[in-house]
């Protein structure tokens, strides 16, 4: 049986039980391999750029017998092979915000009847910004812990017209608020580490750009100050 590093397995869990996938940038295949293993998905798509990435994909799947149940291909963006099937979870993930939005933008309007379920390596806001900005909600959002290490996936899907929305629904994300927990506050600690990290680094370099530090302190705020709200 294969087991999920925390990471992917916070992907995994939101793909919608009896629903085909579609893996972009798939890699080893290790998330299709766990849901059809787990019989969560009854088949699916997966693509990467690169030809290396598929056989290993291809040797993954082999050692399971799973060849069969996914369909890999070579492709930069979101397979056209995607655009047939309904309904579908499109996974795009293990990449920076920059990239995840340029995919969904080069989709069209082919991807505006599928259920997106993303995982940004960085620049989260960029992403979640976009998302609301081109008409997508978003459903969903969650954080995982591996080793020192925090990671967020979200579910997004279309819904005609953009999102309004907050800057904590940016910067932060509306659904982890919600959720809360204790890897939340390790998140909020983080990011006001980080944040800090960053004026202090300005304050040591001869630059001097108030809107940036202006930017930057405004952030920070808003972490600061949903740490304390929630911590009494």
């Amino acid at each position: 049986m294969i087991r999920l590093k925390p990471r992917l397995q916070l992907i995994a869990d939101f793909v919608r039980k009896g629903v085909p996938f579609a893996d972009v940038g798939t890699d080893h295949a290790y998330i299709p391999a766990w849901l059809l293993i787990n019989k969560i998905s009854p088949f699916g798509l997966a693509s990467d750029i690169k030809k290396g990435p598929l056989e290993n994909a291809y040797k993954n799947l082999s050692k399971y017998n799973l060849t069969d149940k996914v369909t890999l291909i070579q492709t930069d963006g979101i397979p056209k092979e995607a655009y047939d099937i309904y309904p579908l979870d499109i996974i795009i993930a293990g990449m920076g915000g920059e990239m995840i939005c340029s995919i969904i933008e080069n989709a069209g309007i082919d991807i505006h009847h599928h259920r997106l379920i993303l995982q940004p390596m960085t620049d989260a806001p960029m992403v979640r910004r976009y998302l609301y900005d081109k008409g997508f909600n978003i459903t969903d959002e969650k954080l995982t812990r591996e080793g020192d290490k925090l990671y967020s996936a979200m579910t997004a899907v279309y819904m005609g017209e953009s999102i309004s929305y907050t800057d904590i629904d940016i910067f932060v994300g509306k659904n982890l608020v919600e959720h809360g927990g204790e890897v939340f506050d390790l998140y909020l600690k983080k990011n006001i580490n980080r944040l800090n990290i960053i004026l202090d680094g300005y304050k040591k370099s001869s630059l001097n750009d108030r809107e940036f530090v202006s930017k930057i302190k405004y952030q920070l705020k808003i972490f600061e100050d949903i740490r304390s709200d929630l911590n009494g």
